[in-house]
């Protein structure tokens, strides 16, 4: 199937000159009229000349006269289910350009959305399900589909159902609470789990007090696969400042033995601000975490909570001064001056700092010590 696949690939740019142009009504692609490859594969009883039919159909575009409709035809009517599932995965590779043509889509996805509901074969439904992602937002019509397939017995459907409802962003909200039982089945497939938690994620702000929760429930525990932790992460920095209930959690995961872990936390971190306090401890640690971008992130972020526990964080921000890394040093001093009045106790760090061998160094420095000496506005 996959030959398939790359084969019409490579015939799209070798033999584009035997097809004339788009705007053609019943445009030509090697050697035949895309009405009689379209009967072709309506109607030719050998399943390898009507899956050859699809190629040329592919070199033509949806855009042609009665093009889409035909595959879809073959998605839901063809004998063979290769036929079936080749002309399911031509819908997801055209939607693109059935999209950018201004094509009516409706008839692609309501036989897509119908091969995954009822179709006998797990390879037609996986690559309906697959090709249902392609379309974006159009698809939320096959999201109870979509949904049921999260629950199918063939683990590689319902990794491709996860992956096309995290496609759908906002209009996979029905699917919340399957996508929460898939992200916290243990015994679910890791990708399957993964893509359940981008879903969540990308499901919007309005969803955030049902998603939190759930994603924060993941982070922490080392029997979850790395890359669904990783994911889990991400998604609630997706959610930006609505994920603040789940900053202890995130702070939790800067402890992760996997750095991607933990470089996604300081970043779900970063999009809190202050709201990111619940973490503070944790972020004093990760500025000495070894992987230099988890040191800088921390570190800055120091700097945006710091001033109301500036006796735990400015000596946790003048040791950094001393590091090896240069990014972690210059974030360690603004960090300081973003404090201020209250980071009195670096003044001597920083002055040391001021004479450091590089400009960008020396004039933070003083940059910082200036913000630090200035006098406090009592209000």
């Amino acid at each position: 199937m996959r030959r398939n696949v790359v084969f019409a690939i490579v015939l799209s740019f070798t033999v584009g000159a035997f097809c004339r142009a788009a705007d053609d009504d019943d445009p030509v692609a090697l050697g035949r009229k895309a009405s009689e490859w379209l009967e072709m594969l309506r109607s030719d009883p050998q399943p390898k000349r009507r899956q050859a039919a699809l190629i040329a159909l592919e070199i033509i575009g949806p855009k042609a006269r009665k093009v889409l409709p035909g595959v879809a035809g073959a998605v839901r009517k063809d004998s063979e289910e290769g036929v079936r599932a080749a002309a399911a995965q031509w819908l997801g590779r055209t939607a693109q350009k059935t999209k950018d043509g201004g094509v009516e889509s409706s008839e692609a996805l309501e036989a897509l959305a119908a091969a995954l509901r009822e179709d006998k074969s797990s390879k037609v439904r996986e690559a309906a399900a697959i090709s249902l992602g392609k379309y974006g937002s159009d698809a939320r019509l096959a999201v109870p589909e979509l949904t049921a397939a999260l629950k199918d017995k063939d683990k590689r459907l319902n990794e491709a159902a996860a992956e096309s409802l995290s496609q759908l962003g906002p209009d996979a909200k029905a699917a919340a609470a399957q996508l929460a039982d898939v992200l916290r089945d243990a015994k679910a497939e890791s990708l399957t789990r993964s893509y359940a938690a981008l879903a969540l994620g990308r499901l919007g702000e309005e969803s955030a007090p049902t998603t939190v929760p759930v994603l924060s429930s993941i982070l922490g525990d080392a029997a979850v696969p790395a890359d669904v932790r990783r994911n889990a992460t991400e998604a609630l920095g997706r959610l930006g400042k609505r994920a603040a209930p789940a900053a202890a959690a995130l702070g939790q995961a800067l402890k992760d033995k996997n750095s991607d872990v933990r470089r996604a936390a300081v970043v779900a971190l970063d999009q809190l601000g202050p709201d990111a306090k619940p973490a503070l401890a944790a972020l004093i640690d990760a500025s000495r975490d070894e992987d230099k971008s988890v040191r800088a992130q921390a570190v800055h972020l120091l700097g945006v909570i710091g001033k109301e526990a500036a006796d735990k964080t400015v000596p946790a921000l003048v040791e950094r001064l001393k590091d090896t890394v240069l990014e972690v040093r210059l974030a360690a001093i603004l960090a300081l001056g973003t404090i201020g009045p209250d980071a009195k106790a670096a003044l001597p760090a920083l002055q040391n700092a001021a004479r450091d061998g590089q400009a960008a160094v020396r004039d933070a420095a003083n940059e910082a010590i200036k913000k630090i000496q200035a006098t406090p506005n009592r209000g």
